[in-house]
């Protein structure tokens, strides 16, 4: 074989060779973009239902310390500041399901805690075993509360480590 066809031979073999190359480099290259999009994607979709669920969680907060305390001072409008802090308690529940569906297991748990943490608080009000004016009540609820205030901050606080993964 002479030297000119053997060149050409070993330039058509390292040109295949190149292309082959290539075409799994740009195939890694997508398949890995595609990964990437997909879990920003994720992260996204979570975000949105983690902070959904953040801010009707603290718009319950709000209600149950008004409820609370129109509830403790025997207030007028107790029952219906109550109703109120119910009917939020509703809405964090609803949202509570779109968050244990977006997961992980850990946001799922801490979201279900809450919940329950919500209704005790609601409960504590609504089924009427509690007189307001003892301090064995306002001890209560506001111990409750305060339980209340320390599970969203840990509900936020795996939020940002999911997130930030």
């Amino acid at each position: 074989m002479d030297q000119g066809i053997a060149g050409l031979l070993g330039a058509a073999i390292g040109g295949a060779v190149g292309v082959v190359g290539t075409m799994g480099a740009a195939r890694l290259t997508s398949r890995e973009q595609r990964r990437a999009q997909h879990d920003q994607w994720r992260r996204q979709v979570r975000r949105d239902a983690y902070s959904a669920f953040i801010l009707e969680v603290r718009r319950a907060s709000e209600a149950g310390k008004m409820a609370s305390h129109v509830f403790l001072t025997q207030g007028p409008d107790a029952p219906a500041k109550i109703e109120d802090f119910y009917q939020a308690a509703h809405k964090v529940q609803q949202l509570a399901t779109l968050v244990s569906l977006e997961g992980p297991e850990a946001i799922a748990d801490a979201s279900t805690s809450l919940v329950r943490s919500t209704w005790r608080w609601v409960q504590m009000m609504r089924l009427g075993h509690w007189d307001p004016g003892s301090e064995e009540t306002r001890e209560s609820l506001l111990n409750e509360r305060s339980i209340y205030g320390q599970a969203v901050d840990d509900f936020a606080r795996k939020c940002r480590e999911v997130l930030d993964k």
